[in-house]
């Protein structure tokens, strides 16, 4: 394929999807990924096949009938991760890996692998963040969580309200962004769209619900909306346009808006426990109605124009004539906060989703609840129905539920809704959208059977990763002393170089080289579990923690690994056997440890501000150094022994004598909290990563900065030296890890997945990297050619 089709005219040619790199394949996708109707040209199909193989007419045929859709579906799912990327080569890799698992697209996918060159990760394990059948495509955008979601009576585009402070919509067919708006100063927490799609409505944290004019999206190309002064920045019409009313009245947070049936009046709720209601055109208040005590959390307009329905803290549903602002009669039911509401289509029932992990239905002309829909036991943040009332969306964990309204049955579950905050159905039924933690925003279609897909092992949220492999009688280094990071993710101990470690019989009593190891995980559930290094088949697992378990550490014999136990205790425990062989405990939380090059001592970074030592063997406590003026997420130990290294809150990395107790050097130059650090198997080079989206690279010996690796762009979780320090891992909140060449300082590779990246660790031959991801855990191997 030599350029993009002109619009209108839509291909997708699989010959030249491995030669489009940055910003060619970025304008491919604008101009090509509409559908699942998208079409490959016959003569690019013939010519790409007849170089790999002699195909027929009729089987050319047959290959554009199947591959096209399936190729352009594929693209539509994971355009999001299809950005330039640096190096270039790299977006070749990640197309590869992003079409794994698609059996239409093997071949296609086996000759762009025959053209990749160069430092590379290729997927050793199948991904567990793998799309949805029914996904349409992922919009990404909002920089934080996306807090609400609203759809336009025709379905033709969405708004969204993030934490980033800003509205934004978005043309669903193609996924383009198309406005964003600007005002709020802090969280936009709702919004809601006008009757005729002219306008739209939020609410924020700022205490104010503003009123913004939506652009025709067609006066982008006539060039109107400059007569009109609507500014376009980054190609978004209405970015830095004023609000055309701001609302005030609430007395703190406006946590829910709502427009009327006949669009005259907007109406919201706020954390003073009142509702409110404006005429829009002219901005005057209308009704102040004081209906509880405690904050308000969620309002809906239904098909009578009279009512609106609000609830909040107290668990409790209020009805109140928008005419007189008269409160009906309370319907009490959730045991805990009511976060959403949806009216069915006639308006004699709705539904309410609880902080006490309820879905509950509710005959509004009686007043009384008729059916629990789902009791999950999480939060449940959004519920939505269809037009129809035929079924209902709400999340549950990190899966979107479909469920039947009536009895409450389970129709599908729609996998990768991480952290989902907001829902809704288009008004034909045709689709679902929901809005999640990392600024993303998922549409599903609902035409056809929605498959309900078997959960993965591997696919649960993971806060840190560590390789452990058993010592053989052969001789060699230790080497690899990977990413030593804290809180919200950790690398762990990159693994042991060479065929054995120091020439000792490893405790398991000498394995042969190349037995098979473990991959540790602690996972968003307090899970922690031993995955078969080979084969990714769950072992040993240790279940009920308090909360989540952040981070892994690995003992250099392959013997165990620490994990946490508790807020303030670890434990070291054996993969092999689930057995616990010691817990070190401090009266503080542990945020972030490290174990010596011989596995003799942990260290841990505390909560109080210091770092705490434990003797490996007994437990027992050894020594404490302070010296930090905020709590210490990170820490990792030298490979000789006499020194470890913390990294803090206070934005420094000081290193600590092991032996004298004493602070060696504080090295200074993070704009932020320090989240992990790493060391190279020969003790010179430390590596920390920051909340400000660098890695620094430090001279041990002089303390001197030697430079500022960056290209994240959100907070650097991890870092980790491979084992014999030819390179270096880094893995970032931006959902990609990167692979810098210690020569140059340059990024050689990078892969991206869904979600953030929270820890990583290289196996121990260097073949390898284990990521720890908020969508799962993955495995890499990394091809040096």
């Amino acid at each position: 394929m030599s350029a993009a089709p002109p619009p209108g005219q839509p291909t997708v040619s699989a010959g030249g999807l491995g030669r489009l790199t940055g910003e060619d394949l970025r304008r491919y996708l604008e101009r090509a990924v509409v559908g699942e109707d998208a079409a490959i040209g016959r003569d690019v199909l013939a010519a790409y096949w007849s170089a790999t193989g002699e195909l027929d007419r009729d089987e050319v045929d047959g290959l554009c009938r199947e591959f096209a859709p399936a190729l352009a579906r594929a693209l539509g799912q994971n355009a999001h991760l299809l950005a330039p990327t640096t190096p270039a080569g790299a977006l070749g890799a990640i197309v590869l890996s992003r079409l794994d698992g698609v059996r239409a697209l093997e071949p296609a996918r086996a000759a762009l692998a025959r053209e990749l060159a160069g430092p590379r990760l290729v997927n050793r394990w199948p991904l567990p963040d793998q799309p949805h059948p029914a996904l349409r495509r992922v919009l990404a955008g909002h920089r934080g969580q996306v807090h609400a979601l609203a759809v336009a009576p025709d379905g033709s585009w969405l708004a969204s309200a993030g934490t980033d402070g800003t509205l934004r919509t978005w043309t669903v067919g193609t996924g383009v962004a198309r406005s964003m708006f600007t005002g709020h100063t802090g969280n936009v927490l709702s919004c809601a769209i006008a009757p005729d799609g002219g306008w739209l409505a939020s609410a924020g944290l700022d205490g104010t619900v503003r009123i913004w004019d939506v652009p025709d999206e067609g006066s982008r190309a006539s060039g109107a909306h400059r007569a009109a002064e609507v500014a376009e920045v980054d190609g978004m019409v209405g970015a830095g346009c004023p609000a055309r009313l701001v609302l005030r009245g609430h007395r703190g947070p406006v946590n829910g808006v709502a427009v009327s049936l006949d669009g005259r009046s907007v109406v919201a709720v706020g954390s003073d426990g009142t509702l409110r209601t404006w005429d829009v055109a002219t901005g005057s208040p209308k009704l102040t109605v004081p209906v509880a005590v405690g904050p308000l959390r969620c309002c809906a307009v239904g098909p009578d124009p009279t009512t609106v329905v609000v609830a909040g803290d107290d668990g409790a549903i209020w009805p109140v004539d928008l005419r007189t602002g008269a409160a009906g009669s309370r319907l009490p039911g959730h045991l805990g906060p009511v976060l959403a509401l949806a009216y069915g289509p006639d308006g004699s029932w709705l539904v309410s989703a609880g902080e006490d992990g309820t879905l509950r239905r509710w005959d509004t002309v009686t007043g009384r609840q008729v059916a629990t829909i789902s009791d999950g036991g999480r939060p449940v943040h959004a519920c939505a129905l269809a037009p129809d009332g035929a079924f209902a969306v709400a999340p549950e964990g990190d899966v979107i539920a479909v469920r039947d309204p009536g009895d409450g049955t389970q129709w599908a579950e729609l996998t990768g809704a991480v952290g989902t905050r907001a829902c809704v159905v288009a008004p034909d039924g045709s689709w679902i959208a929901s809005g999640g933690r990392y600024g993303t925003i998922r549409l599903w279609s609902t035409r056809g059977e929605l498959p309900r897909m078997p959960t993965a092992e591997r696919n649960e949220g993971t806060r840190g990763c560590a390789v452990v492999v058993r010592a053989t009688a052969a001789g060699g280094d230790r080497a690899g002393h990977g990413g030593a990071g804290g809180f919200g993710g950790a690398g762990g101990f990159g693994g042991y170089g060479g065929s054995g470690l120091d020439g000792a019989a490893g405790c398991l009593g000498g394995a042969a080289a190349g037995a098979a190891g473990y991959v540790v995980s602690s996972s968003d559930d307090g899970t922690v579990t031993a995955w078969d290094l080979v084969t990714g088949e769950p072992g040993a697992a240790m279940t009920g923690l308090p909360g989540p378990a952040r981070g892994c550490r690995s003992d250099p014999d392959g013997c165990w690994a620490v994990v946490p136990a508790q807020p303030n205790a670890l434990r070291l425990w054996e993969p092999a056997t689930g057995t616990v062989r010691a817990v070190l405990t401090a009266d503080v939380a542990i945020l972030g440890f490290a174990v010596a090059a011989d596995g003799t001592w942990v260290a841990g970074g505390c909560e109080d501000d210091s770092v705490r030592l434990w003797d490996a063997e007994s437990g027992e406590w050894m020594a404490t150094f302070t010296g930090h003026t905020a709590r210490v997420p990170a820490c990792v130990a030298g490979p000789d022994g006499t020194w470890l290294a913390s990294g803090a809150d206070d934005a420094t990395v000081r290193v600590w004598d092991v032996v004298t107790l004493e602070q060696r050097a504080v090295l200074r130059g993070h704009h932020g909290p320090v989240l992990g650090l790493a060391t190279d198997a020969a003790g010179r080079l430390l590596a920390s990563a920051g909340q400000d989206h660098t890695v620094r690279i430090w001279d041990l010996a002089t303390g001197r900065a030697l430079t500022v690796l960056e290209g994240h762009t959100q907070a650097v979780r991890e870092v980790s030296f491979a084992p014999d320090g030819s390179w270096l891992a880094s893995a970032g909140g931006d959902g990609s890890v990167r692979i810098w060449d210690p020569r140059t300082w340059t990024c050689g590779a990078m892969m991206r997945f869904e979600g953030t990246a929270r820890g990583c660790a290289w196996l121990p031959d260097g073949t390898g990297l284990v990521v720890a991801g908020s969508s799962g855990l993955y495995l890499y191997s990394f091809l040096h050619d």
